[in-house]
């Protein structure tokens, strides 16, 4: 990435400027914030009415991931669907995903992001603070409160005002994994790595694969119904425990939920249904950024076919290793893309629909590149006896119910 030990992903000439309305007398950066301030580079929190402007800077639970042992991002809804359909039971499920959550903080050294919202299956309560009272009931086992205050366990709940479906804890989920990805490579650790129980430095830990069947950047048909505004209509809290009750408590957090809330307006302004040509876009501007790494300087404009080759040969797994890593920050990215030209070739390409009034990338296509990077880094496919990173990786159902056993 290119990067200098004081450099970011992304190094704007002028600082990005959030607006948010909580009170930044005594504030403090997390790790949150931290993801916030690598990815954008510069950025200041402003507070209109009570004239505060407060500059973000990286935390200590943020510099210290590359210490820790598995850092380990949950995408909450998919693991416990995944659990329930094995288990269908409450007590089952929780017990399993507490005990998961507490022999890997106490034992290990694991560093948990959990992004959850609401989760009600078969009329039955999943929700992330229901899931860790039940879970410390059942289990009599209590989770310091250290284990929150030095952000060991950072969970993130996003709720809309109405039950709806949407992408935005998934693309929340990715934004954390990207950025730890960068700063661990900044850092000389390869996320890719293996650690303990199967997993990676690095592990996302879904059975979601992110196939082009919905744009991970667009807006469900579920939130256009009921006209649902980001800015208005989201909110981000967070699970907390209460020294009085020894509960679990969702409490709001109004700093990081007006980042999420800037993030989300920015990005999510797609349709979930406008997937036409995102696979050969998105292939075209991969192959691009690599093509420096590779021997060949052939674009293929897709990631596999089902004739030969099956798989794009551009895409072998060692093409992505540390010492091949490009430059992913946006102008890179951006001046990449310029040099495509649409042609019959790539004939499931329209390059225009990536592209905005000005030629520029758009910056959704941006991080969606990004975060399929990652996938094709962090995933191995076999073919042809052949390795692959795998466009589309995740955990298998199987693999996710070995790890939580």
């Amino acid at each position: 990435m290119y990067m200098t030990k004081q450099s970011y992903i992304n190094n704007p000439k002028q600082p990005i400027s959030i607006t948010t309305f909580a009170n930044l007398t005594d504030y403090e950066d997390s790790f949150l914030s931290s993801c916030f301030k690598y990815y954008y580079g510069k950025v200041k929190l402003v507070n209109p009415r009570l004239q505060q402007t407060v500059d973000l800077k990286l935390s200590k639970s943020f510099l210290s991931v590359k210490d820790q042992g598995t850092l380990i991002i949950i995408d909450y809804p998919n693991v416990i669907y995944t659990l329930y359909e094995k288990y269908t039971d409450l007590n089952k499920v929780v017990k399993h995903f507490y005990n998961f959550i507490y022999s890997q903080l106490t034992s290990h050294k694991t560093k948990f992001f959990i992004v959850s919202k609401q989760v009600i299956i078969n009329n039955i309560n999943f929700n992330i603070e229901n899931v860790f009272n039940i879970g410390r009931q059942l289990t009599r086992k209590n989770l310091d409160s250290s284990y929150f205050l030095n952000e060991s366990i950072c969970v993130f709940n996003i709720d809309y005002r109405k039950k709806i479906s949407s992408s935005t804890d998934d693309l929340l989920s990715w934004f954390i994994c990207i950025n730890l990805f960068a700063y661990l490579l900044k850092s000389g650790k390869d996320p890719s790595k293996d650690n303990e129980n199967s997993l990676k430095k690095l592990t996302l830990l879904t059975n979601d694969k992110q196939l082009f069947d919905k744009n991970l950047f667009g807006l469900t048909e579920s939130e256009r119904k009921h006209n649902i505004r980001i800015i208005r209509d989201l909110s981000l809290s967070k699970l907390w425990p209460n020294p009085n009750t020894y509960k679990y408590e969702i409490i709001p957090d109004q700093i990081n939920s007006s980042m999420v809330i800037y993030f989300l307006s920015k990005y999510v302004i797609a349709n979930v249904n406008d997937t036409q040509n995102i696979e050969c876009n998105i292939s075209l501007l991969l192959e691009s950024l690599l093509m420096k790494k590779t021997k060949t300087a052939k674009r293929y404009g897709y990631y596999r076919q089902n004739k030969w080759p099956e798989y794009n040969p551009n895409f072998t797994k060692k093409n992505f290793t540390k010492k091949r890593l490009p430059n992913l920050s946006y102008n890179n990215v951006n001046k990449k893309q310029k040099l495509i030209q649409q042609t019959s070739e790539f004939k499931n390409c329209k390059l225009s629909k990536m592209r905005d009034n000005q030629n520029g990338l758009k910056e959704y296509y941006y991080l969606y590149v990004f975060i399929k990077y990652v996938q094709l880094y962090l995933n191995t496919t076999t073919y042809d006896n052949e390795e692959y990173g795998d466009f589309f990786g995740s955990y298998s159902k199987q693999q996710i119910l070995e790890i939580i056993s």
